[in-house]
């Protein structure tokens, strides 16, 4: 029997997250919209999932002649047959749809488990063609031994100390332009192989007119109100995020006990930004730097950017932004918030399995 896509390390680790709190491996197969045998052939024997070499008939088009096709595919609006004909593959209009059904489908399990959205494709006589935003490809960065030892250490700590991350609020921010998004972690690829990365474009006129930054935060209990700034934080305005943002969060949901986690930046850092901290009693989590793999909030931006840019959409104002931006942080269930949490334990431990190696493609 045909086999079906792989599990990506993301739902490896939403799976093992999952039955730790108890779920069935029907519940887990609806969340992640995969079948129970893959579930369960996975959970039987974690370590060695997908370690044995595949069988039977080899793909028809190899990896080269499906790029081909992907990229020929994003740029307009060309049936199967069309493309079979443009392409001159060898192969059948069949087998066609069925590589852009394959493509769609790996775009589309993302999207299905961060925000419930139902997979028509079921019903499709045939796949809407794929659209790939133009990508400059990049490669992973190398971090020194000491940061790698620093990272693999702090992860060790996490584990050690049985740190309540339900107790943590995640936060962060993310330049989206009008034509397309800024870089995010390797699992949003679009529909590149698991691993790459790239670098978006940024604004069709390059100017800060065609982009807007988005902060977000949350915990597995709540989420905070989705903010829009038309430049990176300072720490004067960092400041008065958290104030509209942050603290109105923590005193609904965490009644004020609560660990606050952000990046490791000049600014997050800064004199000022550690002062107003520590005067209202806000306690920090140890964050380690180049931190973006095992940070839960990139899982959460990867899936607003499908969402937002779905099928190649571009924006003519910034007021059509912003509005797709906010429905799609609204969208974003509680519950796969808390299921994101859950996975931070396997975080931390594939952290130290890669000995504070980035995971490929990561960008940081």
């Amino acid at each position: 029997m045909p086999r079906g896509a792989v599990l990506t390390e993301v739902e490896r680790d939403q799976i093992l997250a999952l039955r730790k709190d108890n779920f069935s491996l029907q519940a887990i197969a609806d969340a992640l919209h995969r079948s129970k045998t893959v579930v369960h052939a996975f959970l039987k024997d974690p370590d060695n999932y997908n370690t044995k070499k595949r069988s039977g008939r080899p793909r028809l088009l190899d990896e080269q002649a499906r790029t081909r096709l992907l990229q020929a595919a994003a740029k307009g609006q060309k049936s199967a047959a069309q493309l079979a004909s443009e392409l001159a593959l060898g192969v059948k209009r069949r087998t066609i749809q069925r590589e852009l059904q394959r493509a769609r489908q790996q775009q589309q399990v993302r999207r299905s488990v961060m925000f419930g959205v139902a997979d028509d494709s079921e019903n499709a006589t045939e796949p809407a063609p794929v659209q790939i935003p133009t990508a400059r490809r990049l490669t992973t960065p190398v971090l020194s031994q000491e940061v790698q030892e620093q990272r693999m250490q702090w992860a060790q700590r996490m584990l050690k100390d049985g740190t309540v991350w339900d107790n943590v609020v995640f936060s962060g921010e993310k330049q989206f332009n009008l034509d397309g998004p800024d870089p995010f972690v390797s699992h949003w690829s679009g529909l590149q192989s698991e691993g790459d990365a790239f670098r978006w474009s940024k604004g069709v006129d390059g100017t800060t007119e065609s982009s807007v930054v988005v902060w977000l935060a949350f915990s597995a209990l709540g989420k905070a109100k989705i903010t829009f700034l038309s430049s990176p934080h300072d720490p004067f305005s960092y400041q008065q995020t958290l104030t509209t943002c942050l603290f109105p969060l923590s005193d609904d949901t965490l009644d004020g006990n609560y660990l606050f986690q952000h990046d490791v930046d000049a600014v997050r850092h800064s004199p000022a930004v550690t002062e107003f901290l520590t005067d209202l009693n806000v306690k920090l989590i140890e964050w380690p730097s180049y931190g973006a793999d095992v940070n839960p909030i990139e899982d959460v931006w990867a899936a607003i950017a499908q969402v937002v840019y779905v099928n190649g959409m571009t924006y003519q104002n910034l007021d059509e932004l912003k509005q797709a931006t906010a429905l799609a942080w609204d969208s974003v269930r509680l519950e796969t918030l808390g299921m994101l949490v859950a996975t931070m334990p396997q975080r931390c431990t594939n952290l130290v399995d890669r000995r504070g190696r980035l995971s490929a493609g990561t960008i940081v």
